[in-house]
């Protein structure tokens, strides 16, 4: 019985180590023919001990799907080596689950544009993420050498942009500034006109102080100052003013804003002669009356100041300027008057209104209340300590 027992069991190992030998082999040339793209990966070494990913095949393992079930041929517990008449032991195989990361995809950069930042501010909104490809393989081994490998899956995880926000408002600006400095009064200086009547005056040329005029370039980080440069300097002269003063003594006016002055040239109404002492012009109702020349107000009287039987009643409101050669002149008939007694006047000078008060011919009335207007003027000179009246063509310019 022992010898028969033996005999089978020796029968009974070479089957198994046959069986278990052919599904190696099979494993092999499926992960050979199948991966054969991927030959070039390095070999993995791990622990061939059994797990849950890891199973070792022995000469009575049976695989079946995804499920390995193992049975042991030899009795009482213990594993077969050899055979009694020398054949050698199975191979031992396993496999195991491996998962590898490879394909690396590298993440972009997304700028996103903020006029209210600076340019030379980002600011990470998300950080970028790198994507990669994980491959899943069921690798197997034959006495702790690879023999082969099964692509079990292939997830590709896509890459992460980041997002930088990027200011666009310009850090460093400049601008121009134009400073004055070392101010120079102006000087003055008079020139004399003997064609100007004596005691006026008039300004020729009107001063301008020096100056230095300095242009700056500035530099600006962030709205705050951190350079200036000066770029320019001009320095311009002082301009002197001039005064013209006059010397003329015998300068004589209108007695009127003639054309030359922005008025108009009135004609005589009524000449000198004996029976008229002065000159009368019909100059328009309400027209500026002016001095003939500079002097001082002796008189100055409004209309109804005296009574009719005083011959003054006659010029109705007048003036008279007393002149420094002693001559006089007078201004009669006048709607107003804009000087007094005392006042000093110089050529030209505005000292009434041209009117029809007094005696006039024609005389107003309420249905004409502008008759009768004209400006009656004389001229009055110094002889033998009395006034006497005088014909003013003679000292008028528009004669003269």
């Amino acid at each position: 019985m022992k010898n028969r027992y033996n005999s089978f069991g020796r029968h009974q190992k070479k089957a198994i180590f046959l069986s278990a030998m052919t599904v190696a082999a099979t494993l092999q040339l499926t992960s050979c023919a199948e991966h054969s793209d991927i030959s070039d990966m390095p070999p993995l070494y791990e622990d061939t001990t059994a797990s849950v990913s890891d199973v070792v095949l022995t000469e009575s393992t049976v695989q079946t799907g995804n499920t390995v079930q193992t049975e042991s041929s030899a009795s009482d517990g213990e594993q077969p080596s050899e055979s009694a008449d020398g054949d050698a032991a199975a191979p031992e195989i396993t496999e195991q689950i491996v998962t590898l990361t490879e394909s690396e995809i590298p993440f972009d950069i997304q700028y996103i544009y903020d006029e209210d930042l600076y340019d030379d501010e980002r600011i990470v909104l998300r950080e970028g993420e790198n994507g990669y490809t994980v491959l899943t393989y069921r690798v197997f081994y034959e006495n702790g050498t690879e023999t082969g490998r099964e692509l079990i899956s292939r997830v590709t995880k896509a890459p992460v942009s980041q997002e930088i926000l990027v200011g666009t408002r310009p850090s460093v600006t400049e601008s121009t500034e134009t400073v004055t400095g070392e101010t120079v009064t102006f000087g003055v200086r008079y020139e004399y006109d003997a064609a100007l009547e004596a005691g006026k005056t008039y300004v020729r040329t009107y001063g301008i102080d020096g100056y230095t005029e300095s242009v700056y370039r500035i530099t600006y980080y962030k709205g705050e100052e951190i350079s200036r440069e000066r770029i320019s300097s001009v320095t311009h002269a002082p301009v002197d003013q001039v005064i013209v003063i006059g010397t003329n003594e015998n300068v004589y006016y209108m007695p009127f804003l003639d054309a030359a002055h922005g008025g108009y040239n009135y004609s005589v109404t009524q000449d000198f002669h004996s029976g008229h002492r002065g000159i009368d012009f019909g100059v328009w109702y309400g027209d500026p009356i002016v001095a003939v020349k500079s002097g001082k107000v002796i008189a100055a009287y409004d209309e109804g100041y005296f009574s009719t039987d005083n011959i003054l009643w006659t010029y109705g409101t007048y003036v008279v300027v007393e002149h420094a050669d002693g001559m006089r002149s007078y201004y009669a008939h006048l709607k107003s008057r804009t000087v007094s007694v005392g006042d000093t006047v110089s050529g030209g000078q505005i000292i009434g209104y041209s009117g029809n008060t007094g005696r006039t011919n024609p005389e107003p009335t309420a249905a004409k209340p502008y008759a009768g207007t004209h400006l009656h003027f004389e001229i009055r000179v110094k002889q033998n300590g009395v006034y006497v009246t005088t014909d003013p063509k003679a000292y008028l310019p528009y004669w003269n």
